[in-house]
């Protein structure tokens, strides 16, 4: 399993957007670049950074999306289109691999 970590942080004081109204306005646009479903983490101690998770099948899956998500320019149209402003040296992109076994447990 592949895993895709974008975060972004508010510039400034701004005052963060409501995470319901964030959650659905990521949820569509993930959507209509065919990219899974994201997960996206909000933290009380931590309010001015926005954390979003995407899991992949494989490498395969994820190359072949990475050029929707960079056409789409998703940073600036959620700032835009939610009246944010993001710091623009914030931005991290980070990609995981991870792979789960299933322990073989004899139980006669």
């Amino acid at each position: 399993m592949i895993i895709f970590e974008w975060s972004l942080r508010l510039a400034g004081d701004g005052e963060p957007p409501a995470a319901e109204d964030t959650g659905i306005w990521l949820q569509r646009q993930f959507a209509g670049i065919g990219w899974p479903p994201p997960r996206i983490f909000h933290s009380n101690a931590d309010r001015d950074l926005l954390r979003v998770e995407c899991r992949f099948e494989d490498l395969d899956s994820f190359e072949s999306a990475w050029p929707r998500f960079e056409s789409a320019g998703l940073g600036r149209r959620l700032g835009r289109e939610l009246g944010l402003e993001f710091d623009d040296a914030s931005e991290c992109r980070q990609l995981y691999s991870t792979q789960y076994v299933r322990s073989a447990v004899d139980e006669t």
